[in-house]
């Protein structure tokens, strides 16, 4: 009987982990939450063996979804609004966001925006890209320079079918 339960609990824990796009630097969640999409599509920063420097576009169902960047260095000294790029030589989309702390290491780390529109613009840049890309914080203030993150955004679109376009 503990075999079975061992066993059940496994498999519980393999249906919810990331699964990755063969291939690529991208990973999907699929997860429903209270009947609602609220699956997530990650896809990791060139370069970065810590794991800890990924874009994470996060579904709301119907369709929505907003995109982060969670970065592994500090993007400012304090909750601040700052610009986000995409480039591939020149730039193909830029956003509105603010820099937040990060919840489980409390750096001011992760950059976001709540703003659909401005995910879609950027999410559509890093597709039409479909290869390596640069992404650029605008950081302000103090000493903080422009700082940036390669990404291949090779694999982007197949995450996004696999959590069903967050419908």
């Amino acid at each position: 009987m503990r075999k079975i339960l061992l066993l059940a609990a496994a498999l519980a824990g393999t249906a919810l982990a990331d699964q990755r796009v063969p291939g690529t630097s991208v990973s999907y969640k699929v997860q429903k939450t209270g009947g609602q999409n609220t699956s997530m599509v990650f896809f990791d920063a060139v370069g970065d063996p810590s794991g800890k420097t990924y874009l994470a576009f996060k579904c709301h169902g119907k369709g929505s979804y907003t995109m982060s960047l969670y970065s592994r260095d500090v993007l400012a000294t304090s909750e601040t609004d700052v610009l986000l790029m995409v480039k591939q030589g020149k730039t193909l989309a830029s956003g509105p966001g603010y820099v937040r702390k990060d919840k489980q290491t409390g750096k001011f780390s992760v950059w976001e925006t709540e703003y659909a529109d401005v995910s879609g613009g950027l999410y559509k840049s890093l597709v039409n890209a479909n290869g390596p890309v640069a992404v650029t914080v605008m950081r302000e203030g103090g000493n903080l320079v422009p700082v940036s993150y390669q990404f291949d955004s090779r694999g982007l679109t197949a995450g996004m079918k696999a959590v069903s376009a967050c419908w």
